[in-house]
């Protein structure tokens, strides 16, 4: 480029030499752990299995909620990935309106019943 010629395109930039000062804190930021799959919401194992489903969910299911015996373990499956813990939170869920969202109809009736 000329001296006199400000409108022309520069052939070679003049912060070339900051690229190794900005490498470092990519390369951390890049690996950071909060950056990698296991930090992901997604991929957290669930908070609730069904094998270690509370009593007391499991319970008024099958008791208040007349859920069946043989549905019971999907029903809580559903809860576990909703991540349904209590009652209460499928009270959360019924003031939303969203049980028959998140449950099959006969079992959102059911629970809804059981709410009331």
């Amino acid at each position: 480029r000329r001296r006199g010629d400000a409108l022309a395109p520069r052939t070679t930039s003049t912060h070339t030499h900051m690229l190794p000062l900005l490498a470092a804190p990519l390369a951390l930021w890049a690996t950071a752990p909060w950056r990698s799959a296991a930090y992901e919401f997604r991929s957290r194992p669930a908070l609730l299995s069904v094998a270690a489903a509370p009593a007391d969910l499991r319970s008024w299911l099958s008791e208040e909620a007349n859920v069946s015996p043989q549905f019971l373990d999907a029903v809580l499956s559903v809860c576990d990935d909703e991540m349904i813990g209590s009652v209460e939170n499928l009270r959360t869920l019924s003031t939303a309106g969203m049980l028959a969202s998140v449950f099959k109809p006969v079992i959102a009736a059911s629970i809804e019943a059981a709410l009331a």
